[in-house]
């Protein structure tokens, strides 16, 4: 009749007083505080990650930027001119609204 018991009851023989479980307890936070190695931080996380990334597209697609139509992309900062590309766009020396003066 003992074994048909211990088949059918599931906690049986599994009581644990008080103190066993705060000793559990306690035993648990140890082990979540030990650790071998030291925690990554999210902006390690996210550098090993960009890093991973890089090197499987690199590994894909290969090491050159290529555009839409299958051409190399410009680099916009190879040349000095092409840093100050707002310098060279048309403006209007007297511009219709002076919103300096409208703010005074």
């Amino acid at each position: 009749m003992l074994d048909e018991l211990k088949l059918n009851e599931a906690n049986f023989e599994k009581h644990v007083d008080a103190q066993a479980r705060i000793e559990q307890r306690e035993m648990c936070h140890l082990r979540a505080q030990h650790k071998e190695h030291p925690g990554m931080t999210k902006k390690d996380i996210d550098d090993r990650r960009k890093q991973e990334m890089i090197e499987d597209m690199t590994k894909k697609y290969g090491n050159q930027t290529v555009g839409v139509h299958g051409m190399e992309l410009p680099k916009f900062s190879e040349t000095n001119e092409s840093k100050a590309w707002w310098k060279y766009q048309p403006h209007e020396a007297d511009p219709k609204f002076q919103s300096r003066m409208l703010l005074k």
